[in-house]
């Protein structure tokens, strides 16, 4: 079966709309930025508590508005039974009160001179008290507790062993809500993550240099399989479709989390393969044939086109299944993958090809 078939369509006469419609999405995508103030960051960006519960019997409606409200927290099902859910809640609010107060102490430079004083100031919960205390038994040179004097070389030390046994003390707490909701019915925890807020921005760092070092890959990969100015094509389309991406969950304001950068470096994967299909097929064309640039990038295109749009389609069919029936957890995956379908195959049409057009035009 072949869709397509001898195809002509002038795509590289109609590359300056696509430049239009993408740049509109770009610049769309930067407004919502600043509107929003950034994007709604995961737990395991951000920090906070994931708790993967399964109860003996399921819940209803209710029950779930009485957790939400209860442990101010999101909660998500897991298979289609009642009886799997994943209960989390990001500490944005919790962290920036108590970094707030490190900060303070750090710009007056304050001195504890007991345990108490500290823990009064830092409002550290009664249960905890004796845990904190063994916290900052770590001392320094001076043999001093590092809570005593909170100062430039202290505070990210204070700010982050704080930050980290508040959470872990936010895992009890919710354990003793749902016994407390939901005495006849009991539950196992079958996963917890706990992610502090310093290990969250290692997360975003580490996502960073995961996609920057792919795309530098690819970069140095092309060059050597085929010439540089396609390598440079490439790598403007795989940005294009993650910056995309990433301005379509800012639309929707969609959790970003580890599952979507996942969903990325797969996306990554799959739309590169597909350009790199279009963009041996042109230089095919151009080598066993003579016209005009633009006429052999137009030929090399429509050439590929019946084997690029059944493979997305395909490809397209089987994610959307995944986002309809795999539940919550995995919708912001699956969601990512859609719209990378999507942008990937477009990109490799209307971005990949005519940049090659564009710099030969230019050189």
């Amino acid at each position: 079966m072949r869709l397509f078939k001898d195809t002509n369509y002038d795509f590289i006469g109609t590359r300056k709309y696509a430049y239009i419609i993408s740049g509109s999405i770009l610049i769309l995508g930067i407004l919502f930025y600043f509107i929003r103030g950034g994007f709604n960051w995961g737990i395991d960006f951000q920090g906070g508590i994931k708790l993967q519960v399964k109860f003996a019997n399921e819940l209803n409606i209710k029950d779930l508005e009485t957790i939400r409200n209860k442990l101010n927290a999101e909660v998500k099902s897991v298979g289609r039974e009642n009886k799997g859910f994943i209960i989390q809640r990001k500490l944005p609010d919790f962290v920036l009160e108590k970094e707030q107060l490190i900060m303070a102490a750090r710009k007056e430079n304050m001195i504890f001179k007991d345990y108490g004083k500290a823990i009064e100031y830092f409002n550290v919960p009664g249960e905890l008290e004796e845990q904190f205390k063994e916290m900052f038994k770590l001392d320094d040179r001076e043999n001093k507790p590092l809570a005593v004097n909170v100062n430039s070389s202290t505070v990210d030390v204070v700010k982050t062993r704080l930050s980290n046994l508040l959470t872990q003390a936010e895992v009890d707490s919710f354990r003793q809500v749902l016994t407390a909701s939901f005495p006849d019915n009991k539950y196992d925890v079958e996963g917890i993550s706990l992610v502090g807020p310093s290990v969250g921005k290692k997360y975003q760092q580490t996502a960073f240099y995961a996609l920057f070092f792919a795309l530098i890959g690819i970069l140095i990969y092309i060059s050597f399989r085929f010439e540089f100015v396609y390598s440079l094509g490439a790598i403007l389309a795989l940005m294009h479709d993650v910056l995309i991406t990433l301005t379509v969950f800012l639309l929707l304001n969609k959790e970003v989390n580890l599952s979507v950068v996942v969903a990325l470096l797969t996306l990554i994967g799959y739309s590169l393969n597909d350009t790199i299909v279009v963009d041996d097929r042109i230089r095919e064309t151009r080598k066993y044939n003579k016209g005009s640039l633009g006429d052999l990038i137009n030929s090399g295109i429509n050439k590929t086109l019946s084997r690029t749009i059944m493979t997305s389609l395909t490809t397209f069919m089987v994610v959307f299944c995944l986002y309809i029936f795999a539940g919550p957890g995995l919708h912001e995956f699956s969601l990512a993958f859609l719209v990378g379908i999507i942008t990937g195959t477009y990109s490799s049409i209307y971005i990949a090809a005519p940049v090659v057009l564009e710099f030969e035009k230019k050189r």
